[in-house]
């Protein structure tokens, strides 16, 4: 059986002009949000939109970096087990 992994995170970065953002990696996709005013705004919002989801925060301007390059740092950061959700029964092949 063929079983498929979700991974599902949050990467905090700030921002090369100041300020913070934030991307949701949710398997093959990112979504980018920012530049937030304050890392505490955006801790604030990550909080409340992703209350389950493991954290990663990279401590350089990642904003630059293409999705792949900013997904590849991103996990590196996490355990398997942080990332790795359990699978989608629908994603399940035999």
């Amino acid at each position: 059986m063929n079983v498929q992994h979700i991974c599902h995170s949050v990467i905090l970065f700030p921002a090369s002009a100041g300020g913070w953002c934030f991307a949701e990696v949710d398997g093959a996709s990112i979504y980018r949000f920012g530049p937030f005013d304050t890392r505490e705004r955006v801790e604030e919002l990550v909080s409340v939109l992703f209350p389950e989801v493991p954290r990663v925060e990279l401590s350089d301007a990642s904003e630059l970096l293409d999705d792949s390059t900013l997904m590849t740092r991103g996990n590196a950061e996490l355990t398997p087990k942080d990332c790795c959700t359990r699978p989608r029964e629908d994603l399940v092949t035999q």
